[in-house]
């Protein structure tokens, strides 16, 4: 039988199949110490199709459920720290007026600052939570919307993107616990002589863009589907595409320093969710895909071999698979290991062949 998703479906096994208290946390490493990755080799990668945000301060693993929280019980909306046997309540994300409809999207940590946006705020803020005193404040009011889908950090910098009725606009720049709009800003990736840059128009899926520098902007003709993300390396610039397919087929690519695009994925589907991380030369892929539309939602494919999860070598360019295991946020603290969560907001520890080395949080 095909698998079907649906949200109505979900929501009622998920209703039906936990309660109040049903998160057990059976075990969790402590030791894990937040190191803040350089662009050329360790890339800050932001899980923006995770079912659980993690973050870590202080040698502590934090943990906010994003799209499954009343499996969470009691810490449902809460930011949670995951302890020997326990999560671990710190402080309740979200603002006035929201509802468990609502999504409060977490935008990005800087040491003991959590910053996030909610869509029950009509008033377009970005709020920013204190780790360590969990104490919130308000960083910014604006007219424009934060997008979920074009946020990053670097040197200790958060980017936002913001739109304003469906139209790409600025970019909402946080640094220090400060936060100004940076108008008619692009955010050119650098590869040699050449930038890259991706460009979302109206109604129109993203769009890669390259030019030599103080050249004119063309069309790479990369399919970037309906979602893509940038990652620089120091091998070169990788594309992640995901969401719904371009063409009938998803493609992870990576374009080499020389400026050659060449193609480390592709598989047929109608929509794919993945996750990506990269640390050292081996860069760390696990999706799912959909085939087509069926009775109620999107079918898998049956008896699918090819979902799950990848190394690739960036180096040699070679791509092996290492699980059928799927995970929707690979997180990268420190050197012991990634820790991946999955659709179900269950907690892995992995070591960097993708084996399994713990549960860290068990959703019962």
């Amino acid at each position: 039988m095909k698998k079907t998703i649906t949200g109505i479906v979900t929501m009622v096994i998920v209703l039906l199949s936990v309660g109040a208290s049903l998160v057990s946390c059976v075990s969790v490493t402590n030791q894990t110490v937040f190191v803040s990755p350089s662009v050329e080799n360790r890339p800050l990668i932001i899980q923006d199709q995770a079912s659980l945000w993690l973050g870590c301060w202080e040698g502590w693993v934090y943990v906010y459920p994003v799209y499954h929280p009343l499996a969470f019980g009691a810490t449902a909306q809460y930011l949670s720290r995951l302890e020997p046997g326990r999560l671990r309540k710190i402080s309740k994300l979200m603002v006035a007026g929201e509802t468990f409809l609502d999504v409060t999207t977490i935008a990005g940590q800087i040491g003991s600052e959590l910053y996030f946006f909610s869509t029950a705020d009509d008033k377009c803020s970005l709020y920013m939570m204190n780790i360590d005193t969990g104490k919130t404040e308000t960083v910014w009011n604006g007219q424009q919307r934060i997008s979920r889908n074009d946020m990053f950090i670097n040197n200790g910098e958060l980017w936002l993107r913001l739109f304003d009725n469906g139209i790409q606009g600025d970019y909402l720049l946080v640094k220090e616990g400060n936060a100004r709009v940076v108008s008619n800003a692009l955010r050119p990736y650098y590869l040699g002589e050449k930038e890259y840059v991706l460009n979302y128009e109206p109604g129109y899926d993203p769009c890669l863009l390259m030019r030599e520098r103080g050249g004119e902007w063309q069309d790479t003709g990369l399919d970037c589907g309906n979602k893509c993300t940038l990652i620089s390396t120091q091998y070169g610039l990788v594309v992640h595409c995901s969401g719904y397919s371009k063409g009938g087929k998803q493609h992870l690519y990576l374009i080499q320093p020389t400026g050659e695009a060449v193609e480390l994925l592709s598989f047929p589907c109608l929509y794919s969710v993945s996750a990506i991380n990269i640390f050292d030369e081996k860069l760390y892929y696990s999706m799912k895909r959909y085939e087509k539309y069926g009775e109620i939602g999107m079918t898998r494919y049956e008896n699918d071999e090819v979902e799950g999860s990848y190394i690739i070598n960036l180096t040699d360019l070679s791509a092996k698979k290492v699980s059928n295991m799927i995970f929707d946020g690979l997180y990268i603290f420190d050197d012991s290991g990634i820790i991946a969560c999955d659709e179900n907001c269950n907690i892995y520890k992995l070591d960097y062949k993708g084996n399994v080395i713990d549960v860290l949080l068990e959703i019962k």
